[in-house]
């Protein structure tokens, strides 16, 4: 059976052929799409709803529970020696054609300035105004079976970065895995560099059989570079670890 995309590529398996090359190779061009800014994630992309329709779900279930393990460690590497700065976004896909998707966005919380948020992507501001900085990391494995959240709510000054609120709101996970908020908190509030952490407690498994279990934590930290006057220069990281 073949099955054309909408946008000129096709991918070729047979019902009964080799669902893993078949995933592989739909990956692929999914990252692709998203790369070139034609989709935000994979449902966004009509290969990845092709591939979805065409195999069913226990046969995808089953892709999932046989891969899961290898990506998150495979997924963890990658990250270890990754980190996004603001309105940053990047797509990896493992061996077994998984994908990492990790973005950010940086800009004034002018729900506390003025009434609404703007996209703006702050690389300077002026002393005591409000910023949200939201970063999103989704393993995709077909569903997205990790999708860890950070936002942190922050004011910069000239010598200190204030963190107002750390929440990892959106998070989610799909069976057989669970994710479980532990603890969002503040490090070094109200210094030159401040970071909003959220840790978390994943697992997976059926009913009295756990075959996995990690504890990831996403990490934004927020410093400032240099103030003239009320100009304040700073800088914006996010990071994920151990998952």
């Amino acid at each position: 059976m073949t099955v054309t995309l909408s946008y000129g590529s096709e991918v070729k398996a047979e019902m009964n052929g080799d669902i893993q090359q078949d995933y592989k190779k739909t990956m692929a061009l999914v990252k692709a799409e998203i790369e070139k800014g034609n989709a935000s994630s994979p449902e966004d992309v009509q290969a990845y709803k092709d591939f979805m329709q065409k195999y069913p779900e226990k046969d995808i279930n089953a892709l999932m529970e046989k891969n899961l393990k290898a990506n998150l460690n495979e997924a963890s590497q990658v990250t270890s020696k990754q980190e996004l700065g603001k309105n940053d976004k990047s797509v990896n896909q493992l061996s077994d054609g998984s994908l990492v998707v990790a973005e950010s966005t940086d800009s004034e919380d002018t729900s506390e300035n003025t009434g609404g948020i703007t996209t703006y992507a702050a690389k300077k501001t002026k002393s005591g105004k409000s910023h949200v900085s939201r970063f999103t990391y989704t393993v995709y494995g077909p569903h997205p079976v990790a999708k860890l959240k950070n936002t942190t709510r922050y004011k910069v000054y000239k010598t200190k970065v204030k963190i107002t609120s750390v929440s990892a709101q959106g998070s989610s996970s799909f069976y057989p895995a669970k994710l479980t908020k532990l603890k969002s908190k503040k490090l070094g509030n109200n210094t030159r560099t401040a970071s909003g952490i959220t840790n978390f407690k994943y697992t997976a498994g059926l009913p009295g059989k756990e075959f996995l279990r990690k504890y990831p934590s996403v990490t934004t930290k927020i410093k400032i570079k240099s103030h003239k006057g009320k100009t304040v220069r700073y800088s914006v990281t996010h990071k994920t670890r151990g998952i």
